[in-house]
Order: C-alpha cells, then sequence, then structure tokens
C-alpha cells in the first residue's frame, strides 16, 4: 500500500491552497442562512401560517438552483474560451454582490430576486472541478486534490452557520414583526450604533461578513491563480504579475513566467519537411528539449534507445522530457506521447501532424477540445454516474434546507401521537440550530482530511461510494421520530435527550456526506475523456443545480401539505425512500480505471 508520504510527492499545494483560499467563501454564502432563513421569511410575513413558511423556503433555494441550472454549462463553455482564471473572478464578484442585496432586502420578493441573480452568476464549482483536473495530472494526487472542494464545504458548513446564527451578526424579531424600529443612529458608541443597525436590518451584518469572505478570496485569485486552461495559461496575467511583485516585496521569489522568458530560437532537422514543425510554435515549444546536447547537430547525434526511459513505466507515465530521441518514432511512442498530453494540454492539429511525420505513421489527432463531438462524452457509464450525482445532491438538500425550519417550528405536543401523527417542529432557536450545523461540519472536515486519504488508499472508490449509500436511509427515517422524545411530550426522556440525538444523527450525516461526494467526484473524473471533462463538470453540476431546484420546491410543497394534515413525519420517510432507490443504483455503477484502458471504449 502507497504510504501518504509517497502520494502527496510532486503535488501542487501552492495552488490548490489558493483554490481553497477562492473557494472556502462560496459554502459560506449557502450556508450562513440555513439558521435564520426560518425566521427571515417569518419576519417578511408573507407566509399566511406558519405551515407555510417551508414552502417559502424552497421558493428561495429553488430559485438560485433554477438558474445555476440554466447558467452552469454556460459558464463552463465561457471558461473554455477566456480561461477559468476571470470566470472565477466574475463568480465571486457576483455573489458577493447579490448576497449583500439578499441581508438589506426590505421584503420577500426583493430576497427572492438576489437568490436568484446569484445563481446565475456563479458556476464556480464546475470550473473549480475542471481547473483541479487540469492541475493535477497524477492519479496518486487526485484523491487528494478533488476531495479539498468537500472539504472546503464542509468547513465553511462549520463558519457558516456559526455566522448566520450568531446573535452578534442575525437579530430575529423576537414577537414576528416585519417593521424594523425607526430608530436614529447615534454617535453614544458601537454597542447602541450596533443594536440599532440589527434593528433596522436583522440579517445584513452576516451577509456583509460573507461578503468580505468573498472579495478576500477574489484578491487571493487575481493575485496568485495560475491560469491552468492549456491554451490560455501561457498569455500574460497582470494579475499575476503583481502578485509576483508582492511575493518578491515580501523576500519571496516567484517563479519565471512564459510570457517572461527569453525567446528561445532552434533549428530542428530531422530529415523531414521543416514546415511541419515551423507551422506551430507549441510544437517547437515541445521538441526543443529533444536534443540532449544542445552542442551537436541534431542530424550528425547518434541514434538513441527510444525504450530506455519506459522500460520500468507504462506508456501513461511517458513525458517527451524524458526520452532523447533522434530517427523515426515507432507507434508505441507516437501514441503514448499523444495520449500523454491529451490529459494535460491541448494538442494542436500541426502537433499530431508533426509526429505523424516524423514516426512515418499515421496518429490519430481526434483529441482536440474544439473538434471532439460530444456524443464521445456522453458515454453510459458517464451518464450513470451523473445519475448518481442528481440523486446524492436531491436527499442532501432536502436535509441541508428542512431540517433547520424542522428544528425551529413550533411544538406542538397536544397534537403529537406516537408514531405516525406529527405536526410542528421542535422549536429551537436560531442560536442551537447554527452550533448544530457547524459544530457537526467540523466532523466533515476531520473525515476529509483524515479519513479519505486512508480510505482512497485502502479501497476502491466505488466501494467506499456504496458503503455509504447504506447508511443515508436509515438516517432520514429516524429523524421525525426524536420529536417523541421531548421532554415536553415524553417526561421519561432528560430534557438535553432530543439534542444529543440530533447531534448524533447530525454527526453521522457529516461524516458519510463528506466521504460520498468526493468519490463520486473522482468516479465521474476517471469516467471521462480528458478533452471533455470541462463539458461533464458543467452537466455533472447543472443536474446537481437541477436537483437543488426541484428538491427545495417540491419538498417546501410536501412538508407544508404533510405538515397541515398532521403526517409531518412521511415528509422525511418519502426522503428515506428517495435515498434508498441512490442506494440501489450505486450497486449497478462501475468504477474506470483510467490507468488501464480509455473511457471511450
Amino acid at each position: 500500500m502507497v504510504s501518504f508520504r509517497q502520494q502527496m510527492k510532486g503535488f501542487p499545494v501552492y495552488q490548490i491552497l489558493v483554490i481553497c483560499l477562492m473557494r472556502f467563501s462560496e459554502p459560506l454564502s449557502f450556508t450562513s442562512l440555513f439558521p435564520y432563513v426560518y425566521f427571515m421569511i417569518r419576519d417578511f410575513g408573507i407566509a399566511a401560517d406558519e405551515t407555510d413558511i417551508s414552502k417559502y423556503a424552497g421558493y428561495l433555494s429553488s430559485s438560485f438552483a433554477f438558474t445555476q441550472f440554466i447558467f452552469t454549462i454556460q459558464w463552463g463553455r465561457l471558461s473554455d474560451r477566456i480561461g477559468r482564471k476571470y470566470v472565477l473572478l466574475i463568480g465571486l464578484f457576483g455573489t458577493s454582490l447579490s448576497m449583500l442585496t439578499f441581508g438589506f432586502a426590505p421584503n420577500y420578493w426583493v430576497a427572492l430576486s438576489a437568490r436568484t441573480v446569484m445563481g446565475a452568476v456563479n458556476g464556480n464549482i464546475a470550473v473549480l472541478r475542471t481547473a483541479i483536473g487540469e492541475l493535477v495530472t497524477e492519479r496518486k494526487h487526485q484523491a487528494v486534490a478533488f476531495s479539498t472542494l468537500p472539504l472546503l464545504w464542509n468547513l465553511g458548513s462549520v463558519v457558516g452557520p456559526l455566522i448566520g446564527g450568531s446573535s452578534f451578526f442575525t437579530r430575529p424579531k423576537p414577537n414576528g414583526e416585519a417593521a424594523a424600529m425607526a430608530a436614529v443612529v447615534s454617535a453614544s458608541g458601537f454597542a447602541e450604533w450596533h443594536d440599532q443597525f440589527l434593528d433596522r436590518h436583522p440579517y445584513a451584518l452576516s451577509n456583509v461578513v460573507v461578503a468580505v469572505f468573498l472579495w478576500f478570496g477574489m484578491v487571493i485569485g487575481f493575485l496568485f491563480f495560475e491560469e491552468t486552461h492549456p491554451q490560455v495559461k501561457k498569455q500574460r496575467d497582470v494579475g499575476l504579475d503583481l502578485g509576483d511583485a508582492v511575493l518578491r516585496w515580501c523576500g519571496l521569489t516567484p517563479k519565471v513566467r512564459p510570457w517572461n522568458k527569453p525567446e528561445k530560437s532552434s533549428t530542428i532537422e530531422v530529415g523531414v519537411d521543416s514546415e511541419a514543425l515551423v507551422g506551430s510554435s507549441e510544437s517547437i515549444g515541445l521538441l526543443e528539449d529533444i536534443d540532449s546536447d544542445a552542442d551537436m547537430d541534431p542530424v550528425q547525434a547518434p541514434p538513441q534507445q527510444l525504450y530506455s526511459a519506459i522500460d520500468d513505466e507504462s506508456e501513461d507515465d511517458i513525458s517527451i522530457e524524458s526520452v532523447a530521441m533522434v530517427g523515426p518514432l515507432s507507434r508505441r511512442m507516437s501514441n503514448a506521447i499523444v495520449k500523454r498530453y491529451s490529459s494535460k494540454s491541448t494538442i494542436t492539429p500541426q502537433l499530431s501532424r508533426t509526429f505523424s511525420r516524423l514516426s512515418g505513421i499515421a496518429v490519430d489527432s481526434d483529441n482536440d477540445y474544439d473538434d471532439a463531438p460530444l456524443s464521445e462524452a456522453l458515454t453510459p457509464r458517464v451518464v450513470s454516474l451523473i445519475l448518481a450525482s442528481f440523486l446524492l445532491a436531491f436527499h442532501s438538500i432536502v436535509y441541508g434546507e428542512f431540517l433547520p425550519v424542522f428544528l425551529a417550528s413550533s411544538v406542538r405536543v397536544d397534537r403529537l401521537q406516537f408514531p405516525f401523527r406529527i405536526t410542528g417542529g421542535f422549536g429551537f432557536d436560531s442560536d442551537f440550530i447554527g452550533t448544530l450545523f457547524s459544530t457537526t461540519g467540523m466532523c466533515g472536515v476531520v473525515v476529509v482530511i483524515v479519513v479519505f486519504p486512508w480510505l482512497d488508499r485502502t479501497f476502491k472508490s466505488i466501494h467506499t461510494y456504496r458503503a455509504t449509500q447504506l447508511v443515508f436511509p436509515v438516517l432520514y427515517c429516524m429523524l421525525p421520530l426524536y420529536i417523541f422524545t421531548l421532554h415536553q411530550y415524553n417526561p421519561k426522556f432528560g430534557p438535553n435527550f432530543t439534542k444529543v440525538a440530533f447531534y448524533c444523527n447530525a454527526v453521522a450525516y457529516q461524516a458519510i456526506n463528506a466521504t460520498a461526494f468526493p468519490q463520486l467526484v473522482l468516479l465521474v473524473h476517471r469516467a471521462s475523456p480528458p478533452r471533455h471533462r470541462a463539458f461533464i463538470n458543467g452537466a455533472a453540476l447543472s443536474m446537481n443545480s437541477l436537483a437543488r431546484f426541484i428538491a427545495p420546491m417540491t419538498w417546501g410543497i410536501l412538508m407544508s401539505y404533510l405538515d397541515r394534515k398532521e403526517l409531518g413525519g412521511f415528509t422525511w420517510w418519502i426522503l428515506a425512500m428517495m435515498a434508498g432507490v441512490a442506494m440501489i443504483q450505486s450497486f449497478f455503477l462501475k468504477e474506470y480505471d483510467e490507468d488501464l484502458k480509455d473511457p471511450s471504449d
């Protein structure tokens, strides 16, 4: 078994850290409203009855997911044209403006519009997945690299509810009135100004804090994120130039950028038509290192043993730099080079024709990003994994969005009867809800940092994913039954028994959720042809957004309807049935090993 030290050798730590700082702020914007969304809708006064609050909460979440579903693929395509970096920066800036609008919203419709715009301007997660795939090309690094996305989500799930549930940043009206106090801000001290500000804008300050995090991530990305798109990364980047100046000011030595390197001129003659080489500057750049002795005329150089560098390596591990070659290339060498570099950068038709002429054989040049048909991308294996991603996102978003509503709803002890007659909720305040989500979210962080790398080294991704799917239905089935452990309903249970039960449930949920999502991301990545990964990541995230659109809207209506019928428990039991469908579907999935065969086969 490979040790963690061996697994991390050559890992791009610096750029992954930059990506983490850019990613961290986005889960804050999504999770910070969980503790107070119930009270925010109540204070807007739009719900005619308390049972309708969950319906309007569903509309808020669905509006975000619907526009994200529509625009995610478009942002991915735009990133293929202008690069990953500036699409990410646009997403961060647009999200920050939407958060400020949401926090200062005077009524429900402004808040709904802000969430709608937020989904439209933010397609960052799909672009980040693609950027990580382009940055991390060695299989041993992929598990750790891709696990940073759920790691940051779980870390955001810790900090976000703390911000949204903090009484310092959020102050719901205790009487549920929507009208703000008409106090005038005076200069008599920060405490009084803070109280008056929260009286006027009870939910604004938490959104301002999240916007600051978003701006910080945007600045870090502008200064230090290195473009990963193979056709854009060598273009001059003003942000990186400024970031390098900052590093030099701090006494550090940044690496030399491609646009700052002195131009090289080299004549390459190998007995073939030189026009094939002159036609592509990228081809010349890749072939400059072919000659092992710069002072020796390539034509006069003695032939080298072509396979000396690959006797103990697979074809995928061959690099042009590791082979000193003069003379004709074999079919094995040509195919190995094309296959190797098709996963890291765009191989132009000119480069493919160059190797064809060098080797005297035909080399397939269908690895172009632009020319490859999309029908090759949506293979049955990829489609089944995207479906699994849809199902996982569906029941996960219902848990995350509606558990706070269930926890905050008023207790109606006189309307409860074990086991099916359930109405209302637990009557917990936003402080407890925020603490519950933040502290149990830390469990997900620990799992991603400590447990997930060990699982990836020890078990196959598909086996770990299937194991996690066995647990979700059990957790969802137990949730509504906790209401019968309330001390007000059954004095045999202590006053804190119900809270402890929820902590246990949430810890288990966060642990398996933090394991399931990165495993599924890995399965999708490894099943995707390299030239289609940007499109497939966009498609997978669009389907996730579709799930996040359908789930809150349908579950909000369903939860309100069943609560009025005093059958609130069936909301969670139906969710358990959906998780059961995802569990069954997981056993029909197969794992693709990209070291052994081509995914398009």
